[in-house]
């Protein structure tokens, strides 16, 4: 199997990603409650400002279905809309024909979930794998995304996507700062009309060092819960390709979050740092905290050692402090720095598709 972790760090600024809630005139930004450890031993708590990974996972799968019509693989009919309800009841079964047929075979299921005997066992598994199948085999999102099929024979898919919070920094967390913007429309013939027609309003702005971390199961993407391919190596090779291509783009272009028509961030990434590894899962080092390029190294290298696992680092910076330590000699494990992002995940994903056989060999 082959897992691919991301961590990174970005400065951003004057963003309203990931908002909240509206108290009166005023819309508030996400905050997230942190501990951390002083330099005299003792712990504190503070909130800063972040944006979740729900948000993060959502603009993911918004990437996954725009590139997924680009190459032609299925989806159904909520993910092609970017509703992301993933067949979590038989209401929620969409207009294409497989839906119908599988809603149809799901109907005839009903009251059988309810028993308890030793027969209906075997058949209820037997039921709720080929729900799995049928729909993996359709749709990419929830091949990657997964879902929950929440009905009398559960159908559980976990998510070969993992996300986590993109939250303030440890050593930055003095330099966040979350200010309400007022804004108001020039209305003057409207507010003639109508009272309050040019009311302010207020718009709570984040400006802040993130750090985030990812992890994409590459190995798991078009395999049902049995290990069987679902459909066939190339598209299974489409949907692994699919499945970096997002995430990559994602990043490269800056497209995720919230409320961007009128408050798109000035963002800049320090660090990215990508691992993929082989035989176990591995995760790149928190980028919550400034030495996380360095942490990651040592684990690498101690899990090279101890256990003889396979793995591969690719960076990318556009700062050039940051390119020449990801770029040292004196790494205990290298790092293949790239001059962009996609060019980082472009390396990973033709190495992936190498360990897990699926790359094209040359003549």
């Amino acid at each position: 199997m082959v897992w691919l972790s991301v961590g990174l760090r970005a400065i951003v600024n004057l963003e309203a990603l990931n908002m909240v809630e509206s108290v009166g005139n005023v819309v508030r930004h996400r905050k997230a409650a942190i501990v951390y450890r002083r330099e005299d031993g003792s712990y504190i708590l503070r909130y800063v400002p972040a944006v979740s990974g729900e948000s993060m996972a959502h603009a993911y799968q918004s990437w996954l279905v725009r590139l997924s019509k680009e190459k032609g693989l299925p989806l159904c009919s909520f993910c092609e809309r970017e509703e992301f309800v993933k067949h979590a009841q038989p209401q929620l079964f969409g207009e294409k024909e497989w839906e119908k047929k599988l809603l149809d075979e799901i109907s005839g299921q009903k009251g059988r979930g309810k028993k308890e005997s030793k027969e209906n066992s075997t058949d209820r598994e037997e039921v709720a794998v080929k729900i799995e199948e049928e729909i993996v085999k359709n749709c990419v999102v929830e091949d990657i995304g997964g879902f929950l099929f929440a009905w009398e024979i559960p159908v559980k898919r976990t998510s070969r996507f993992y996300a986590s919070y993109m939250v303030t920094v440890l050593d930055a967390i003095d330099k966040s700062s979350l200010e309400p913007q007022m804004q108001v429309r020039h209305a003057p013939t409207a507010s003639l009309k109508q009272k309050d027609a040019q009311m302010p309003y207020s718009v709570e702005v984040g400006s802040a060092v993130y750090g985030w971390s990812s992890l994409l199961d590459l190995g798991s993407i078009g395999l049902g819960s049995s290990g069987e391919i679902v459909k066939d190596k190339e598209e299974r090779k489409k949907r692994i390709e699919v499945a970096v291509d997002a995430l990559s783009l994602m990043l490269e272009t800056k497209v995720f979050g919230a409320k961007r028509t009128r408050f798109d961030p000035v963002m800049e990434y320090e660090s990215i740092l990508i691992s993929l590894s082989k035989e176990l899962p591995f995760t790149v080092s928190s980028p919550f905290t400034g030495d996380y390029i360095e942490r990651t190294l040592k684990r690498v290298k101690s899990l090279n050692e101890k256990f003889k696992y396979n793995f591969k680092l690719y960076g990318f910076s556009s700062m050039e402090d940051v390119i020449g330590k990801m770029g040292s000699p004196s790494n205990c494990v290298k790092i293949e720095v790239a001059d962009s992002i996609v060019g980082a995940f472009d390396l990973a994903k033709g190495a992936a598709l190498e360990w897990l056989g699926l790359k094209e060999q040359s003549p």
